[in-house]
């Protein structure tokens, strides 16, 4: 939910963000949309991999995007 209340879709949320992000996180964020249901399960190493850049930034791009991390 938004601070107004209002449900948001992850898709929606990565568009609120993708211009306060660099050119890492927006990569990584293209991967998180593109691959929703791998996000929940991999690992910030796999997904930065796959994803083409570093797990710093793909913990970055989480916090970014308004979530506390990855598990």
């Amino acid at each position: 939910m938004s601070s107004q209340g209002i449900e948001t879709t992850f898709a929606e949320r990565v568009r609120a963000t993708v211009e306060r992000l660099t050119l890492a996180e927006r990569r990584a964020a293209r991967y998180f949309v593109d691959h929703r249901e791998e996000v929940l399960v991999a690992s910030a190493a796999e997904l930065a991999r796959k994803a083409e850049t570093s797990d710093a930034t793909v913990v970055r791009t989480a916090k970014a995007l308004g979530y506390e991390g990855l598990d």
